[in-house]
């Protein structure tokens, strides 16, 4: 979590986020042009409309991960970051994320509300290809009904099964992540609005996370709808941006539980047969 100046660089044995089990694909640090210089002097998204007009004009390239001041999204940020992504973040104010992970990422202003859906809306126009939402998902349901340019929305919620909209309540007042993610209802927002938008969703439903490190078990992929065994927090943030690499069809959506799988340690992980077995 804290990579010290290797952050600051541009590096990765593995950035297949494209597709997985492609080699890695090497691009440029992030673009340098007026308005994305002005945005990363502050550490923050440009949000007045003129900004935003500039970005429409451009290709969307960036990955937006709700969630950023979570352990889980901190992992998601950094598996992005190791890929060479360009990403923008919701929830950890723009100093922080500068001093955290350097200039490759562009934090949204701290008055941005994720329950705000005219904001949401603008940080989506601020070059977000594909949404990865790991906590309360507020407005930005609504906000990718709206966008016709997000390719791709990735949820991460619980296969241990919550009490609906009180867990989740309940969950967010004292910090457990977990139970933020056991809240059902984030699912069925993300559902409607992402079939009614024709965007493809992809829902991973983890098993509980433990804060060990990532890389040395296997992971099984099931879609029995019921609940599965540990998942190492850093794994799980592998299998969240892996899933960026296999979208299902516009408007369908994917859902499947995560967890690791008894095995030799060590091997080489098959992501393209994972993904593949789901239907």
């Amino acid at each position: 979590m804290e990579g010290g100046p290797k952050l600051r660089r541009w590096y990765g044995s593995d950035s297949s986020v494209g597709a997985p089990g492609e080699e890695r694909v090497e691009r440029k640090a992030p673009s340098s042009d007026v308005a994305d210089a002005d945005a990363r002097a502050s550490g923050s998204i440009g949000f007045d409309e003129a900004t935003l007009r500039a970005f429409d004009a451009k290709p969307r390239r960036s990955v937006l991960v709700a969630g950023a001041d979570t352990a889980l999204g901190e992992a998601v940020v950094m598996q992005l970051i190791v890929a060479k992504q360009d990403v923008v973040v919701l929830g950890i104010a723009p100093e922080l994320a500068a001093t955290r992970f350097g200039p490759y990422v562009t934090a949204a202003p701290a008055e941005m509300a994720v329950d705000d859906a005219d904001a949401m809306t603008a940080a989506l126009r601020r070059g977000a290809r594909c949404v990865v939402c790991v906590s309360k998902v507020g407005a930005l349901p609504t906000a990718v009904a709206r966008d016709d340019k997000v390719k791709h929305v990735v949820l991460v919620s619980s296969a241990a099964k919550g009490a609906g909209v009180l867990d989740g309540v309940i969950g967010g007042l004292f910090g457990d992540e977990e139970a933020t993610r056991r809240d059902r209802t984030r699912e069925d927002a993300f559902a409607a609005s992402c079939v009614e938008s024709k965007t493809p969703l992809t829902i991973v439903r983890a098993g509980k996370t433990r804060a060990s490190p990532g890389g040395k078990q296997p992971i099984a992929f099931t879609q029995s709808g019921g609940e599965v065994g540990e998942l190492s927090l850093e794994d799980l943030a592998e299998v969240t941006v892996r899933c960026l690499g296999a979208p299902p069809k516009p408007g369908d959506v994917l859902t499947f539980e995560a967890a690791n799988a008894p095995g030799a340690a060590g091997e080489r992980r098959k992501w393209k047969e994972l993904f593949a077995s789901l239907s």
